[in-house]
């Protein structure tokens, strides 16, 4: 493992724009192949997308968060460093904020970023959005509330899908009725409500596919992007025509850091450089997916944004997911 730390003063730093970018590539083209460990399939497309632009070489290795992790943890732990930066969802990087395995990210591009899309050594590299969403030829958006309360009336009854894990989203809109001035108690009957309204599913992806197929007619809290590219396919699927209509929209992030001691300083900085500016926004738009800083016409645009508080919910990951678990399974 090099010993050198990624956020020592190398020629580039301090620089932006374009000299910022010029010495990137140069120190770049001196090393070797950038290894990127990710938690997600679609990073290929940013890699290929990075290798066309720069003529750099880039491996990645795909697996679940767990997996990755742990792959992470071994080698370090074994002083055998093999990958140079590493994605996962925000929470689990920010999980190894004190593990001395990752190093700061600093960059014009950093700075753009939301300040709950950034924490201490990673940045938000795209955001996912929870929307409720519903099957169009069951319901029409005039018959759609606007927020969440309405949907514990009785006419939506056995109409609704809850999704098993979302422990995150059930926590950040919790704390925003709480900020709202609502009690612990009328929060509580609240997503009772809701439960008592719902089948629970397990997954985003099966409860996208359900809610197409008719099983129910609403879900709660859908990614956007499974709805969008639904949609695109001819999916009877949407969250609002304008902008999402069932709010708040809890978002939170996927993110990248750099590892501390990487082989490819240059290369790795260069790549999450790349993801965070407009040739990677162009990439994820082409996914579906979006892109860490909003813009005018970004599909939520419109909609009120509630950005997960990451470094709270790591903290408290224990106690809110039992939590949400027992109320989806009371």
């Amino acid at each position: 493992m090099d010993e050198s730390d990624s956020s020592a003063n190398h020629p580039w730093t301090g620089l932006t724009g374009q000299a910022r970018e010029d010495a990137l590539l140069a120190a770049a083209k001196k090393e070797d192949e950038l290894m990127v460990y990710s938690a997600f399939n679609d990073k290929q497309a940013m890699a290929d997308a990075f290798m066309k632009e720069y003529g750099l070489e880039v491996a990645v290795y795909n697996g679940n968060s767990e997996s990755v992790l742990q792959r992470v943890v071994q080698e370090t732990s074994g002083n055998k460093l093999n990958n140079d930066v590493i994605v996962l969802p925000a929470p689990d990087l920010e999980s190894l904020n004190d593990s001395g395995i990752l190093t700061p990210y600093e960059s014009e591009y950093r700075d753009a970023v939301s300040v709950r899309g950034k924490g201490e050594d990673w940045t938000g590299i795209r955001r996912l959005a929870f929307v409720a969403g519903w099957n169009t030829k069951k319901v029409s958006e005039d018959e759609v509330p606007a927020d969440y309360a309405d949907l514990t009336d009785p006419i939506w009854k056995d109409r609704m899908s809850m999704e098993l894990g979302d422990y995150d989203w059930y926590a950040t809109l919790a704390d925003h009725y709480l900020d709202e001035g609502m009690s612990e108690a009328e929060v509580d009957d609240l997503f009772q409500g809701l439960v008592a309204n719902s089948e629970v599913t397990k997954g985003h992806t099966a409860q996208g596919e359900f809610l197409i197929a008719g099983k129910f007619d609403i879900a709660l809290s859908l990614y956007s992007q499974t709805v969008d590219r639904a949609k695109e396919d001819g999916a009877p699927i949407s969250y609002g025509d304008a902008t999402p209509r069932i709010g708040p929209v809890v978002v939170r992030y996927d993110a990248g850091a750099l590892m501390k001691g990487a082989e490819n300083p240059a290369s790795a900085t260069l790549y999450l450089d790349f993801q965070l500016n407009e040739a990677g926004f162009e990439v994820d738009r082409e996914l579906g997916s979006l892109p860490p800083v909003p813009s005018a016409d970004d599909p939520i645009a419109g909609a009120d944004i509630l950005e997960q508080d990451v470094a709270e919910l790591v903290e408290h990951r224990e106690e809110l997911a039992d939590k949400y678990d027992s109320l989806v399974n009371h």
